[in-house]
C-alpha cells in the first residue's frame, strides 16, 4: 500500500487506553504507556498515517499529557514523534469540543473513539455523518437501537465502522475460532473475565452510571462467542443477575447503583438443526483480589457437538515474580512494550496494535477505491454489522436487570430487537404534598411559593392553592413531579442520572413519558421559571411519608426544592435533609424537624 495515500486520524478520549495517563499520574496497569496514542505514534513513524490530533473534555490535561507522552514513549523509542493536534485548547473545559475536531477533518480521515460508554454513540453518529472512517471501542453502543443506526449510517456513508474487540486478532482466540466450528453444533460456553478492586478507583465517575461492568468487561467474550458461531446459531433469551455490596462501601464508595459482579445466562438456538439448543453464561466483575497476580482474569470454556476448547488467556506461562509486587503473569502477545535492538518500538505484531493496524488498511484501501467498506462485512472481521448480536445481548442483560425479567432477542428482517413481557408501567399518583412539624403543627401545604406562613418556607398554603403533585413509580426510579398554574411544571424530586423518563414533566399519563436527560438540566437555586430544579429521588413511603430514596444512610441526604417566591419568578432553595425519620426544614437562620405526607388525591 506504499501508494495509497495517508490517514489522518483523529483519537477521542484522553485516558489510560490512550495515553497511560490517568489523571493523577502513569496508568498502574498493564497499559502504563497506553495503547491508541502509541500505535497510532508508530503507525505515523512507519507512513501509514499522516496528521493526527486527540480531543478530549478538559483541556487542562494536554500539558501534563503531553510530558508523560514524552517521558514514556518519546524518549523511550526511536524515531517517534509524539506531537499532535489537541481539542480544546489548555484553558478550556468542553464536552462537546469532540464535534469541533471532527468538523476540522476531511471527509475520509478516521475517527478512534476511547470514551466513556455513554459517549461512543454520539461521537460515532457525528463522524459518520460526515463521511468518517469511524474505530469505537467495545461496547459500540448500550442500546441495540443506536448500533443499528450506526449500521445504516455506516452504509450510507461508504464508510468503515468497526469495534475495537481486539481479541479477535490474539492468536490463540482466533486459532480455537476454526476449531470451535469443527466441533459440530454448539452446546455450551461459559467465561469469565474480572479485573482488581482497584479499578474501582480509577472508574469512580462512571462505574454504575455511565455504564457497568458487563458492558466493560463481558463485551470481549460475548463477541468472541458470536464471532465462533456466526451463521450457525442465534441468541433466543437472556436473564441477567448480579452481586453487589463491594463497589457502593468503603474504600470505593461508587454510587448505589454499582454491580459488583454480572453474570448473563443467554439461551442459544441453532440455525442449521432445530433440536440443537446451547446455554452460554457469560460473568464479568471488577471486585477481585488485588494482588491476583494479573490485571485481567479472563478464560472462557466452548463445548461443542464433539469436543470442547479451554483458553485461559491471563496465564500465557510468561511469569515474573519480584520482591516488592509478588508474582505476576505477563502477556507479551497483547502488547509488547520493549523496544527493539535497533531502539525503534517493537509491538506491532501485539493484537492489541494488530487491531488497529487492521482498520487503518481498511481505511485507507477504501479511500483509494481498492475495497468497498461493506467487503470487510465478509471478512470476519469486527464490523459494526458483524457485531450487532453483541450489543444485542449486553442491552438484553441491562434491560434483564432493571426490570427484573427476561428478554427475547428476535430478527426483524435486518434488524433484531428485544422484546418479552415487560411488567405494567406503575399508575401515578396524583396529589399534595403536606407539612407537618416537630409538634404535630399543621404547617399546611407545599404551595406555589405566594401563599405560605413566615415559620416555614415554600409552606403554608391552603389547600385550594397547594401545588398538585404527579408520583411515579418507575422500577428503582422514583420521582415526584409538581403540576404549576399556567402549565409551568416543576420537578420537585428527580434522579437525573442515570436518564429518566419524563420529558413531559408533571404527566400523569405514563404512556407520554419518553427520555428526558436530566443530567443535562442541573441548575443553581436562583434559576428560570422554565427550568426544571433538582433534589435527589423521593419515595412515598406505605404510610404516605415522603423519604429520599438513597439507600438506608438518610443523615447525608440533601434535597433541594426549587420554588417560587417573589413575583420576579426567581426562586430560593429550601435545604432539606433526613434526620431520624424526620425533615428538618431550614426556616430564616436554624433547622426545625418537619414531615412530609402525600396526600392523594381522588
Amino acid at each position: 500500500m506504499a501508494n495509497v495515500p495517508k490517514l489522518n486520524i483523529l483519537m477521542c478520549g484522553t485516558g489510560e487506553y490512550t495515553t497511560g495517563w490517568t489523571g493523577s499520574g502513569a496508568s498502574q496497569s498493564d497499559k502504563k504507556v497506553g495503547v491508541v496514542g502509541l500505535t497510532c505514534f508508530d503507525l505515523r513513524r512507519l507512513g501509514k498515517v499522516d496528521q493526527l490530533s486527540m480531543v478530549g473534555v478538559n483541556g487542562k490535561k494536554f500539558p501534563d499529557i503531553r510530558a508523560h507522552l514524552e517521558d514514556k514513549i518519546g524518549k523511550v523509542y526511536k524515531d517517534m514523534d509524539v506531537e499532535f493536534k489537541s481539542y480544546p485548547d489548555d484553558k478550556t473545559v468542553d464536552p462537546d469540543s469532540y464535534k469541533k475536531a471532527i468538523d476540522d477533518l476531511a471527509p475520509g480521515s478516521a475517527v478512534i473513539i476511547f470514551t466513556p460508554d455513554t459517549t461512543h454513540y454520539p461521537i460515532a453518529k457525528y463522524a459518520l455523518e460526515r463521511k468518517m472512517h469511524v474505530l469505537v471501542t467495545k461496547p459500540a453502543t448500550k442500546l441495540l437501537s443506536h448500533h443499528q443506526e450506526l449500521i445504516d449510517l455506516a452504509k450510507q456513508n461508504e464508510v468503515a465502522c468497526w469495534v475495537e474487540h481486539h481479541k479477535r486478532y490474539d492468536p490463540a482466540y482466533a486459532d480455537a475460532k476454526l476449531r470451535a466450528r469443527a466441533l459440530g453444533e454448539f452446546n455450551f460456553f461459559q467465561a469469565w473475565m474480572s479485573q482488581p478492586k482497584s479499578q474501582l478507583e480509577t472508574f469512580r465517575a462512571w462505574a454504575g452510571k455511565d455504564s457497568d461492568i458487563s458492558y466493560y468487561l463481558s463485551s470481549h467474550h460475548i463477541d468472541i462467542h458470536c464471532w465462533y458461531v456466526e451463521g450457525k446459531s442465534i441468541p433466543t433469551r437472556v436473564v441477567a443477575s448480579a452481586a453487589t455490596g463491594i463497589a457502593t462501601s468503603e474504600p470505593y464508595n461508587c454510587v448505589e447503583e454499582t454491580e459488583d459482579t454480572i453474570t448473563l445466562m443467554v439461551d442459544w438456538q441453532s440455525l442449521e438443526n432445530p433440536k440443537h439448543k446451547g446455554t452460554a453464561i457469560y460473568t464479568a466483575s471488577w471486585t477481585a483480589p488485588l494482588k491476583a497476580g494479573v490485571h485481567s482474569a479472563q478464560y472462557f470454556h466452548y463445548m461443542g457437538q464433539t469436543g470442547e476448547i479451554r483458553i485461559d488467556q491471563a496465564h500465557r506461562g510468561y511469569y515474573v515474580t519480584e520482591d516488592a509486587s509478588g508474582k505476576s503473569a505477563y502477556n507479551p502477545f497483547y502488547m509488547k512494550y520493549s523496544p527493539s535492538e535497533t531502539g525503534h518500538f517493537d509491538g506491532q505484531r501485539g493484537y492489541g496494535y494488530v487491531s488497529i493496524d487492521k482498520f487503518v488498511d481498511a481505511a485507507r484501501s477504501i479511500n483509494a477505491g481498492s475495497s468497498k467498506a461493506s467487503d470487510y462485512d465478509g471478512h470476519g472481521l469486527p464490523t459494526i454489522k458483524n457485531t450487532v448480536l453483541t450489543t444485542a445481548i449486553l442491552n438484553a442483560g441491562r434491560i434483564s436487570l432493571d426490570e427484573k425479567r427476561e428478554v427475547k432477542i428476535e430478527r426483524d428482517g435486518e434488524h433484531w430487537n428485544t422484546t418479552g413481557a415487560a411488567p405494567p408501567p406503575p399508575q401515578s399518583r396524583k396529589g399534595r404534598i403536606k407539612v407537618i412539624g416537630e409538634n404535630s403543627n399543621d404547617f399546611g401545604y407545599i404551595g406555589d411559593g405566594n401563599a405560605r406562613n413566615n415559620s416555614c418556607i415554600g409552606a403554608g398554603a391552603p389547600v385550594a392553592e397547594a401545588l398538585l403533585v404527579a408520583y411515579i413509580p418507575v422500577g428503582e426510579l422514583l420521582e415526584i413531579e409538581i403540576e404549576r398554574q399556567g402549565n409551568q411544571n416543576q420537578v420537585l424530586g428527580l434522579h437525573w442520572y442515570p436518564l429518566s423518563p419524563s420529558a413531559v414533566i408533571g404527566s400523569l399519563d405514563y404512556a407520554a413519558l419518553t427520555v428526558f436527560n436530566y443530567a443535562e438540566s442541573y441548575r443553581s437555586s436562583s434559576m428560570s421559571l422554565e427550568g426544571p430544579g433538582y433534589t435527589a429521588i423521593w419515595k412515598v413511603m406505605p404510610d404516605n411519608t415522603i423519604w429520599p430514596h438513597l439507600g438506608d444512610d438518610h443523615s447525608s441526604t440533601r434535597l433541594r426544592a426549587f420554588l417560587d417566591r417573589n413575583s420576579s419568578c426567581t426562586r430560593i432553595a429550601v435545604n432539606v435533609a433526613a434526620d431520624a425519620g424526620a425533615y428538618l426544614t431550614k426556616y430564616t437562620t436554624y433547622w426545625r424537624p418537619v414531615k412530609l405526607f402525600f396526600e392523594d388525591i381522588a
